[in-house]
């Protein structure tokens, strides 16, 4: 017996007959072509399109579903369409941003570049291969060098700084672990006419996060004028301290001659008023004689004069120059050499200045009460001579330490107390010039020990080459 589908059995159900079956058949063909309609107005892009539903058999429910499909791709696409209106409008709205954008940034780099072509120091950047890439207009005033010249070669050979053809910093830079390196040193350069041109420059040197050089910029300052100046001022000073070192000597001589001249000895007043010109005359000379000394120092034009030295008899001479200084101030000097102790090279002059200036620091410290002593040592080592001296006086608060040996720098403790705050800097200078050190202990309001470490002949080797050593 022949199986008859569910869609025949639908059939032959809704009509009576053979003309049943064909009014069946023709309603189940009209339902397939409304629902192939459908299908290609949707396909269209036609989601409006509504299957007219005639019954609630399996047709009616397909066609249900084909609607209620049609309709959540209507609202899907309405959807779409809304965000793609937005979308348009926010795009429309970012090109104008990015128009405004960019020409704001124009405006700024226009007015950045305005500031860095007019600011009064040369200028320039370099890449990684030490080209420079951008050279402002004071840097062609100050080099001779149009731009169009110094852009794409290398920073050598536009300044020619000396020590840059020597050892060039950016390439020495990048063996440190910094990941940006600043210098800022006193030079020289020459300029496109062959001339010696004195600047400061400042170079900040550019690393990446693995530690590789990227580039640098430096900004470099003509100072011509400005070492004119100094050279004036050092001249003038020079000239001044000169003109009153010679009849201050006089002055001295005369006061020393009389000091010992047995008809003044028997009065005492008389003698100690020439004990007062000595001890300020010495005061003034020592002045003198530092100011002469740090000018020749920042001059370049400082040399040491060595030779085989007695330490103890310098001590000694210095101590009796020293010594009615320290009577005035109620002030014992109490000695302590060892046996025994080398000779060293040393500059006679220099050595001399540097026991002064501790002497005399140790003296115009102590405390301004009777009965107080400075203790002098000599002692040696396996490489050094010590001499250390220590004083019972007002001691350096421990906060001022660190700036023990800056040039014209004086504690507050000690603003009363007239100096130069140019003792321990020029001390220092010199302790060093002589392949030496220096260290200071102290304690406020109790003492201050000074230890000067000065090299000597060991093992039958000099630990200096020349008799002139040049500063």
């Amino acid at each position: 017996m022949k199986k008859i589908s569910k869609l025949e059995n639908h059939v032959v159900l809704c009509g009576a007959g053979r003309v049943g079956k064909e009014v069946a058949m023709e309603l189940l063909r009209e339902k397939i072509n409304f629902l192939m309609v459908g299908v290609k107005e949707l396909s269209r892009g036609n989601f409006s399109y509504s299957i007219p539903v005639f019954n609630r058999d399996e047709f009616g429910f397909l066609t249900e579903s084909f609607n209620h499909m049609s309709n959540l791709i209507k609202k899907r696409n309405e959807k779409i369409k809304e965000n793609e209106e937005n979308l348009i409008k926010k795009n429309i709205e970012l090109q104008d941003l990015t128009v405004k954008l960019e020409e704001k940034v124009q405006e700024r780099t226009k007015e950045l570049e305005n500031i860095i072509q007019t600011i009064g120091e040369g200028l320039f950047t370099v890449n990684l291969e030490q080209k420079i890439v951008y050279f402002n207009h004071e840097a062609e005033n100050i080099t001779g060098y149009k731009r169009e010249e110094a852009i794409g070669s290398t920073c050598v050979d536009i300044l020619k700084c000396p020590e840059c053809k020597i050892n060039c910093e950016f390439i020495l830079t990048g063996k440190t672990e910094n990941n940006a390196c600043r210098i800022v040193r006193e030079t020289n350069i020459i300029n496109k006419n062959n001339e010696k041109i004195p600047i400061i420059k400042d170079a900040i040197i550019f690393k990446d996060k693995n530690n590789k050089i990227t580039g640098a910029i430096e900004t470099f300052r003509d100072i011509t004028k400005i070492k004119e100046i100094q050279q004036m001022k050092n001249d003038f000073i020079s000239m001044i301290t000169h003109d009153l070192k010679s009849p201050l000597t006089s002055i001295l001589g005369f006061a020393t001659l009389y000091i010992n001249d047995k008809k003044i000895t028997s009065d005492e007043n008389l003698k100690n008023a020439f004990r007062r010109i000595q001890s300020n005359g010495y005061k003034m000379l020592n002045l003198i004689e530092n100011y002469l000394l740090i000018n020749r120092m920042e001059t370049d034009n400082f040399e040491l004069n060595l030779k085989n030295m007695n330490i103890k008899k310098i001590l000694f001479d210095v101590i009796k120059d020293i010594q009615s200084q320290a009577s005035n101030n109620h002030i014992q000097i109490k000695t302590s050499f060892e046996e025994n102790i080398p000779e060293i090279l040393a500059d006679k002059t220099h050595i001399e200045r540097i026991f002064y200036n501790i002497l005399s620091n140790a003296i115009k410290y102590s405390k301004p009460i009777s009965g107080q002593s400075i203790y002098i040592e000599i002692k040696k080592n396996i490489d050094f001579i010590n001499v250390i001296v220590a004083d019972e006086g007002i001691g350096i608060p421990e906060e001022e330490m660190k700036n023990l040996f800056i040039k014209y720098k004086r504690f507050q403790n000690v603003k009363k107390i007239k100096g130069t705050g140019l003792g321990l800097y020029i001390a220092k200078k010199m302790i060093e010039a002589h392949k030496g050190k220096i260290n200071i202990e102290s304690e406020y309001g109790k003492y201050t020990k000074v230890t000067i470490s000065l090299p000597y002949y060991h093992c039958n080797e000099p630990y200096f080459t020349t008799e002139t050593r040049r500063h």
